[in-house]
């Protein structure tokens, strides 16, 4: 266990770099909150995977950046560091890394206010940031629900119509071929809707 902790030790860095950059080394930004929500990654997945504080690593590496790129970083004290990474891998830990990624990108853009307050990091201000984005987050998977129920619905709907289409030519063909070809022309659908009792 020593052997494997210390490899990841040593390989932190090269994973971050391969897998979530830090935001002030990221290639490309993550574009849209939608596409932050196709990572199937959770902070609690990446404990699992690579061990128990991984994620809290992670988080507190990112929150250094971010506090880099916001002016704070000589302001923003470790203590500070340690509480906001721990309340957030503990209490958002369903979150992707991709979809933190998302919000502190915002909040460097300026997308939730204000967290530097004088000279220092206000984390009260940064956790409301952070709830709002949640909050956002829930109703962007909500809507997300929502068109994808209308969709099945519409596919339904699709298939209720391909299955009726498909019987109907059954019917006639079984007809036509049980009384013969004029028999088809004088075909007359089965309703289940009306009464059928006229024979």
């Amino acid at each position: 266990y020593q052997q494997q902790r210390s490899l990841t030790l040593i390989n932190f860095e090269e994973w971050v770099e391969t897998n979530y950059p830090l935001i002030s080394k990221l290639k490309d930004p993550v574009y849209s909150l939608t596409s932050a929500l196709e990572d199937t990654n959770t902070l609690a997945s990446l404990d699992n995977d690579y061990g128990e504080g991984f994620a809290l690593k992670w988080v507190k590496a990112q929150l250094l950046d971010t506090f880099r790129l916001l002016g704070a970083g000589n302001s923003v004290n470790s203590l500070q560091i340690v509480f906001m990474a721990r309340r957030i891998r503990n209490i958002y830990y369903y979150l992707s890394p991709s979809e933190l990624t998302y919000f502190l990108e915002s909040l460097v853009g300026g997308g939730y206010g204000k967290i530097y307050v004088g000279n220092t990091i206000n984390p009260q201000n940064f956790m409301e940031a952070l709830m709002k984005f949640d909050s956002e987050r829930a109703t962007k998977l909500s809507q997300i629900a929502n068109e994808t129920n209308e969709e099945r619905k519409k596919n339904v709907k699709a298939d209720i119509d391909t299955v009726n289409a498909i019987c109907n030519k059954i019917r006639k063909e079984l007809t036509i071929k049980l009384m013969g070809s004029r028999a088809g022309n004088e075909y007359k659908s089965f309703n289940v809707n009306k009464n059928n009792n006229e024979n």
